[in-house]
């Protein structure tokens, strides 16, 4: 079956944007000192979610304290059209990923637990991680039990600021 004309038409000015990926370029060193903290980001929306993460190092020059931040890594994956979870779910298990990729880059960079943050715009989620046992469901639970024991600190950030929210959303949710 031929694709409707708007996808068709979506579809190929995506495909003439491509050659402009020649022109990206991303540094591979990424600087490391005692004072390098990683970001996660996290969100889940309508698309699917999303996990960014970015290597933040003051660096000292002169008098003068600068912060240099790098990427170090992205996982997005498209949301499902047979899935059946809630948003809510979806920002939990977003959370989730964004974890397992703290976890990643800690083994990768060796740093400390407590040098690693989590940064999501979902307060349900982040209300669950404070739950006892007793007050989640299995899967909740089995989620929030990994997150907590993680070590990593999760912080809350207004949606405006969560970059990740590009990747998860249609960019029609966001125009004025």
């Amino acid at each position: 079956d031929p694709l409707p004309l708007e996808l068709d038409n979506e579809f190929k000015e995506w495909l003439a944007m491509l050659p402009d990926l020649d022109k990206i370029s991303i540094p591979r060193h990424i600087p490391l000192t005692d004072s390098s903290t990683i970001h996660i980001f996290v969100d889940a929306g309508n698309l699917g979610t999303c996990a960014q993460a970015i290597v933040r190092t003051e660096v000292k020059k002169k008098n003068k304290v600068e912060y240099v931040t790098s990427f170090a890594y992205a996982n997005c994956r498209i949301r499902s059209v047979t899935t059946e979870l809630s948003i809510p779910r979806l920002e939990l298990q977003a959370m989730l990923t964004g974890v397992r990729v703290g976890q990643m880059l800690q083994k990768a960079f060796d740093l400390e637990s407590h040098r690693i943050f989590i940064w999501s715009d979902s307060q349900v989620s982040l209300a669950w991680t404070q739950k006892s046992a007793d007050e989640l469901s299995p899967w909740h639970l089995n989620r929030v039990k990994i997150i907590t024991e993680s070590g990593f600190t999760l912080r809350y950030i207004c949606s405006e600021a969560n970059n990740c929210i590009l990747n998860t959303h249609d960019a029609t949710d966001h125009k004025d």
